[in-house]
């Protein structure tokens, strides 16, 4: 039985995918850690679901059209019936749901390894990956299930490591090569900021004193711009600023177009800086002197939208993007567990 690697960064923002297709080519996928509930469905003109998805008896619609979503910002929301629909809508989007699939997933590192001893928490990646594993997981549309050969969860940012470490052939990488010493990697995510220091010589090790998870995120920035939106626009109409209208506004600066447009460039701007000092903080707390490091890797959603702030004070550190964690999983995990 062909089996086909899917590795899926889950995070609070946004679901990232990396998977080999046909031509045994890395391929990479996004869709919004957006749901809500399928009570009221959205169906096609015949009827039928679309992107929705039963777990365990819950119905749940992973489509972004809607403009009210499950709160997914939760605690173990690795192990939520939201989380397990939108992997099962990622696969779905891969064209693989038919293949058996051998599935990675990511938890934050504050979760991957027990505070004070370094050891790996091997009770909860194991019920992570067993959530997938267990349970009902059906795709409305077609009332067709998956099939996860195999499940493994890895920590954020030790994926990402392996982005620059090894090719989409598990070979050695010239960066990698040329690297003798200790890497730092920071992986800026949705609710999360992952901290990893890496010592590379003869063996790969990990410092866990120079290492951590603090909540603190892209969708924080998104937060406070919602309210500032909704404060200043949507008061007398009541309600609150939906996720694609935050979204708008986050990518261009402007609410609307034309020269009716709102501009929120400045507001903006103020947020990532608040923002990026409380991420910019931890990283100096947890790491000390970056000159201690060989290589600084700042990856993840946040990577791109406090770049200018991040290269600022990091102005030697290597940026990639928010596939990073994916790409590095799906490495690993066709490399070393295939």
């Amino acid at each position: 039985m062909s089996i086909s690697y899917v590795f899926d960064d889950n995070g609070n923002a946004a679901h990232k995918a990396a998977y080999f297709d046909e031509n045994d080519e890395i391929q990479t996928l996004k869709c919004p850690t957006q749901a809500s509930s399928g009570d009221n469905p959205m169906t096609d003109l015949s009827g039928v679901p679309v992107d929705t998805y039963r777990v365990s008896g819950q119905v749940i619609c992973c489509s972004t059209e809607r403009a009210s979503n499950l709160d997914t910002r939760t605690a173990n929301y690795q192990l939520s019936p939201i989380n397990k629909a939108l992997v099962a809508h990622v696969v779905t989007k891969a064209g693989l749901q038919s293949r058996a699939i051998a599935l990675g997933v990511t938890v934050p590192w504050g979760e991957a390894f027990l505070q004070g001893t370094g050891s790996k928490n091997i009770e909860h990646l194991t019920a992570v990956a067993n959530h997938y594993k267990q349970g009902e997981l059906i795709n409305l549309s077609n009332r067709e299930g998956f099939n996860f050969d195999s499940v493994d969860a890895y920590p954020e940012g030790l994926s990402a490591f392996f982005d620059f470490m090894i090719d989409s052939k598990g070979n050695p990488t010239a960066l990698s090569l040329a690297t003798q010493g200790p890497v730092g990697i920071i992986d800026i995510g949705g609710s999360t900021t992952d901290v990893v220091t890496i010592i590379k010589g003869s063996s790969i090790t990990i410092d866990h004193g120079r290492s951590g998870t603090k909540n603190v995120g892209v969708l924080d920035a998104k937060k406070t711009l919602e309210k500032a939106i909704t404060d200043g626009h949507m008061r007398n109409g009541g309600g609150v600023a939906s996720s694609r209208v935050v979204d708008a506004v986050f990518n261009t600066g402007f609410l609307g177009t034309g020269p009716k447009a709102d501009d929120f460039t400045k507001p903006l701007a103020s947020i990532k800086k608040t923002v990026s000092s409380q991420i910019i903080n931890y990283i100096d707390a947890t790491i000390g002197s970056v000159w201690d490091y060989q290589t600084l890797l700042i990856v993840g959603g946040g990577a791109i939208v406090f770049k200018k702030e991040l290269s600022e004070k990091y102005p030697n550190a290597h940026f990639s993007d928010e596939f990073a964690n994916a790409r590095g999983g799906l490495k690993y995990m066709r490399a070393y567990n295939g």
